[in-house]
């Protein structure tokens, strides 16, 4: 507290706003942890009239988060929220993206943490419907934090602009770290300036460089761009979701936060949210234990261990939606998982009567409600194009071989199969428009720190070394119903559990299939057997060939892998997932 006085007397002495501002703020995070909650809430106003008439939300957003902490603590929740919201507005403000030069996880993680506080905040008060669009506007935001860490290919007529917007939302993100503080959010420390520029200058050209950007953006949306739709990412309400859905779907969207779990659940005719009983630290405790024993009993270990975890996830995510009687008459769930939830297979949830979740219902994910939406509006496509099926390392993975055999026994003529050497990242991207349905079997590799870099690998050809990565597919132009992953971790943007920068969730390369025109992909949440993966796929593209819809060929072929005792364990199926679009067959 003396040190944090006396700088917040220094910084008013020369004068620096900003500074003062941070020191207060710091101060008043003290005061909090006293347990002093109105002399912080004084603190934190001062702190906001020092920055009245300034343009920094990157500092504004932490007072008015810090502020709403201590209002909620003194239960003046109306005026919380209020400031909640004013926290999230200058985030979004702030944002030519979230500083792509800070290392992921801290930086993104408390920005997450206050979408997730107000959409809990207005739940409580009963607005359930501006819950659920603050629990969207965090995955559009998750989307942007992604792009600001590097360059994105991008298939737009325009390219002059859209580098563009590049260079300047990754300007921004530069010029922002310097001027926040760093490390903890009470901190009196700040970033270091470039050399020869002071930080009244690194000021004045962010605020400039905000200006031009914004003028870009409009540009980008005044032209309809597709590039423009992910670096200006607009949200749905519920009533789009209920929309689309059949009598027979159950839409539910997770909400993870550091005390608290929140289930939107969404049908044809309504909209509710649920508390669920587990906080994030006991989920990420359960589903790092499960797809431990999982990839342990694929090795000869005690088999039976991921049967408790699975039941005990069954009882926090499902039961309470289930007792509230939102499961009745539905045949298939769409998810939308947040956090780490995204490296759960709910599939193998395993509920009070012993059996699988697939074996009651059909299940798809999603990234978000306005994914979804969006891409259950895409105009239908005429059917003809056939498969495309590449499997480039036959010799390591033979079980790739005997895969794509199953997929040209499947569909004869229809289906392209490429093996080996011929099966080239140039060929894929000079002919994958054409096919409506593109498979790859081989290995994925997935970038634990930068998701952008994660790649499948395919043959390197004359120009190209083989790798198809994350950030080339937002430049692909397909028109496939269904781009099947049959490799390790497509499904996936990050590594295990603790390696996951909060904000990385979705957005890897099946985000960028669906963002490059698959309706849907199948992908996978772990590293898959070959043999096993072999035999699902023979089951899969058997249902297709005779008219079956995609999710009903892919619980088929699992529940046909999960009758056989060899590969009745869920680490032989439930690995792979659908996201996208609900229904439909290629």
């Amino acid at each position: 507290r003396s040190v944090a006085s006396d700088a917040r007397d220094v910084l008013a002495a020369l004068p620096d706003p900003v500074g003062e501002a941070v020191a207060l703020a710091t101060l008043a995070g003290i005061d909090s942890h006293d347990g002093l909650h109105q002399e912080a809430d004084d603190r934190y106003e001062e702190a906001l009239a020092l920055l009245a008439g300034t343009d920094v939300p990157d500092v504004s957003w932490r007072l008015h988060a810090g502020r709403a902490r201590t209002l909620s603590a003194r239960q003046l929740t109306a005026e919380a929220l209020s400031e909640f919201e004013h926290a999230v507005a200058d985030i979004e403000r702030g944002a030519g993206g979230w500083a792509r030069t800070w290392s992921g996880s801290g930086y993104l993680a408390d920005k997450w943490e206050v979408y997730t506080e107000l959409a809990f905040l207005q739940t409580e008060l009963g607005d359930v419907d501006a819950a659920f669009e603050t629990s969207e506007r965090l995955r559009a935001q998750r989307l942007l934090a992604l792009l600001d860490r590097g360059r994105v290919s991008a298939r737009e007529p325009n390219a002059t602009l859209v580098s563009r917007e590049q260079d300047l939302r990754h300007r921004i993100s530069e010029l922002a770290a310097r001027l926040e503080p760093i490390g903890e959010s009470n901190s009196l420390l700040r970033g270091s300036t470039a050399p020869g520029m002071t930080l009244g200058q690194a000021s004045e050209a962010l605020i400039q460089a905000r200006r031009e950007y914004a003028l870009v953006l409009e540009e980008l949306e005044a032209e309809e761009s597709v590039y423009g739709a992910l670096v200006r990412p607009g949200t749905i309400g519920w009533n789009s979701v209920a929309e689309n859905l059949s009598p027979g779907e159950l839409f539910v969207e997770y909400l993870v936060g550091d005390s608290a779990l929140l289930a939107f659940v969404v049908s044809a005719d309504g909209l509710t949210s649920i508390t669920l009983p587990a906080t994030r630290d006991e989920l990420s405790d359960l589903i790092g234990f499960t797809r431990g024993v999982l990839e342990d009993a694929s090795h000869g270990g005690r088999s039976e261990l991921w049967r408790v975890p699975l039941e005990r996830l069954h009882r926090i995510l499902i039961e309470p939606i289930a007792t509230a009687g939102w499961l009745n008459g539905r045949t298939h769930l769409i998810v939308v998982p947040h956090g780490e939830l995204n490296y759960l297979p709910f599939q193998a949830l395993i509920g009070s009567d012993g059996r699988f979740l697939i074996e009651q219902f059909t299940v798809s994910t999603a990234p978000s409600a306005t994914v979804w939406t969006n891409l259950a509006a895409r105009p239908s496509r005429v059917a003809g194009g056939g498969i495309l099926a590449m499997a480039p390392r036959v010799a390591d993975l033979p079980g790739t071989r005997r895969e794509v055999a199953h997929i040209r026994d499947a569909f004869g003529d229809q289906a392209t199969v490429f093996l080996g050497a011929e099966a080239t990242e140039e060929v894929l991207v000079a002919t994958a428009g054409t096919y409506d349905v593109i498979h790859l079997a081989t290995y994925g590799v997935v970038n634990r720190t930068n998701p952008l870099f994660s790649y499948v690998e395919l043959a390197p050809g004359v120009s190209g070394d083989g790798r198809l990565e994350a950030h080339e597919l937002f430049g692909l132009d397909l028109d496939a119903d269904l781009v099947v992953l049959s490799a390790c971790e497509t499904g996936v943007a990050s590594g295990s559990r603790a390696d996951v920068p909060a904000g990385d969730d979705w957005v890897g390369l099946a985000r960028g299939f669906l963002s490059a025109g698959a309706s849907e992909v199948i992908a996978t949440l772990w590293r898959v057997e070959d043999d096993a993966t072999a035999s699902l796929m023979g089951e899969f593209y058997g249902g297709l060939a005779v008219g079956e819809s995609t999710r009903d060929a892919l619980a088929a072929a699992q529940r046909q892998m999960l009758s056989d005792p060899a590969t009745e364990s869920p680490f032989y199926w439930a690995g792979f997932v659908l996201v996208g679009e609900s229904g439909g067959s290629p």
